[in-house]
């Protein structure tokens, strides 16, 4: 697993890895898989993991909002949870969404 994609855990498990150094990411998922492998198999194979973790970067720099367990860009609701977020930002017929999305988090970076 790369560094990458085990920052891309620490975000799904709430941690705030994106100041963390490259040992700091790999010791916090070492330290995740021995003490509780279940919940590190749990998050790997989340469905839609990519897209969770796509919500997690905007989120981060305010190109969606959350307010309460609602997802929204802008005024515009995109999901009422996680999991119908997710569902949304996969559609098909949502891909001029997740591209401007997409573009606005390059953009920031």
């Amino acid at each position: 697993m790369s560094v990458a994609e085990m920052k891309d855990v620490l975000k799904l498990r709430g941690d705030k890895a994106q100041n963390m150094s490259h040992t700091m990411i790999e010791n916090a998922v070492d330290k995740l898989i021995q003490e509780d492998p279940q919940a590190f198999n749990a998050i790997v194979n989340l469905s839609g993991f990519k897209t969770r973790v796509l919500i997690e970067d905007l989120l981060a720099i305010n190109a969606i909002r959350k307010n309460g367990s609602h997802y929204l860009v802008g005024d515009e609701p995109i999901g009422h949870d996680i999991e119908s977020t997710v569902l949304h930002l996969e559609d098909p017929r949502n891909q001029n969404l997740l591209i401007s999305l997409k573009n606005k988090l390059e953009a920031y970076a």
